[in-house]
């Protein structure tokens, strides 16, 4: 009974070492790729699909799958290493087939086989999304020439879509004053995202038209303190204005800040804001006249309100044409100039006249040994 046991365990073990094996077919690869890194509502951008790795396919069926509250396909177009495309859009997926003109024949291409344009919707929703690829075995999206379903691995494409707060708005939560900082909420209307911020004191002017963030300390609750906007259309600062930009000044003026009854000037940086009355051309910019010059100093504009840092000085509006008005220089510098190129001119002249006087010195020099040299010559003779 053992021996027979035992034959028939060989036997089985003989015929598992005859029997052919049969190996699956190898795995295509197929993936995503683009430009991702800077996607803002309402633009346009390019994603390439690409056949990484091809075991021998017949036909092919993809499905790119996004978010419908963010994308949407504008065009979807074959790059030609693939016969036979086809695509079909519809909400949230573009579906794009290829297929061999022969069922039994197998394509063996790799590279970029379509360009997909996705357009980012003008009220996407901000946040992380991705665009999928999908080949599924089961429902036969990839045949081979035999008709086998051949497995795929697909690489997807995520994406993170930012909201640049544009439009933030504040809520205080608690109140500032001169000499406690107060605090707020800053709240994102478009994507809900919600910041705690300082709240610094401000000083505002009787028209409420100019307005001063301060830091602590810059004032007491108490003090006597006043704002107030100076246009400037005379005087020695209006004639230093219209002589430094002259037809392109627009308007001068000056803030005023005072303590008590004196003028007073911040400690630490100040922001002012500004609601203007005129109109201000688009290549309008503004200076700040010091030192017998002017600096450029940056603002923000929206409408009528302008938002920019506090000078203790005139401030220009000033109309840029082609290039930015140029600021004279000052007597000072021209003079150095004069002086630097009038000594120059006389060291040039003083190195010329030692030149010559060192070549007649030369001349002279080789006249007189001529003369001694043709004397010791007579006289060698005469003896």
């Amino acid at each position: 009974m053992k021996k027979i046991l035992s034959l028939f365990l060989l036997l089985i073990f003989v015929l598992s070492l005859s029997t052919p094996s049969f190996s699956a077919p190898a795995k295509g690869k197929i993936s995503l790729s683009g430009n991702m890194e800077d996607l803002r509502r309402g633009v346009s951008f390019e994603v390439v699909v690409e056949l990484n790795r091809n075991p021998g396919i017949s036909s092919l069926r993809t499905a790119l799958t996004f978010d419908p509250n963010i994308l949407a396909v504008e065009k979807a177009e074959s790059l030609g290493i693939l016969p036979g495309f086809s695509a079909d859009k519809s909400e949230g997926q573009v579906l794009l087939r290829w297929a061999a003109k022969k069922e039994s024949s197998e394509i063996t291409a790799r590279g970029k086989i379509a360009l997909i344009t996705f357009r980012v919707l003008d009220d996407a929703i901000y946040g992380d999304s991705s665009i999928s690829l999908n080949v599924s075995q089961k429902l036969y999206d990839a045949v081979n020439g035999s008709g086998d379903s051949i497995p795929f691995d697909t690489v997807s494409l995520p994406f993170t879509l930012t909201c640049p707060h544009k439009n933030p708005y504040l809520t205080t939560v608690t109140e500032a004053t001169f000499e406690e900082m107060g605090a707020a909420k800053s709240i994102c209307p478009d994507c809900g995202e919600i910041k705690d911020v300082p709240l610094f004191p401000t000083l505002s002017s009787e028209d409420g038209k100019t307005i001063a963030t301060l830091n602590i300390g810059e004032f007491k609750n108490d003090d006597r303190k006043s704002l107030r906007t100076e246009y400037i259309f005379g005087g020695e600062e209006a004639q230093e204005a219209k002589k430094l930009f002259g037809k392109n000044l627009v308007r001068a003026f000056r803030i005023h800040i005072t303590k008590t009854t004196a003028d007073y000037v911040p400690q630490s940086p100040c922001t002012i804001s500004l609601e203007i009355n005129f109109d201000l051309e688009e290549n309008t910019v503004l200076y700040a006249l010091q030192d017998g010059g002017a600096e450029l100093i940056p603002f923000e504009k929206e409408g009528n309100k302008l938002k920019f840092s506090y000078r203790d000085a005139v401030f220009a509006f000033v109309l840029r044409e082609n290039e930015e008005p140029t600021v004279p220089s000052s007597t000072v510098t021209s003079t150095k100039k004069e002086e630097v190129t009038t000594s120059s001119a006389f060291m040039e002249e003083e190195i010329k006249k030692k030149d010559l006087t060192l070549i007649f010195i030369g001349v002279g020099a080789l006249v007189l040994c001529g003369a001694a040299a043709i004397f010791l010559t007579r006289k060698t003779k005469r003896f």
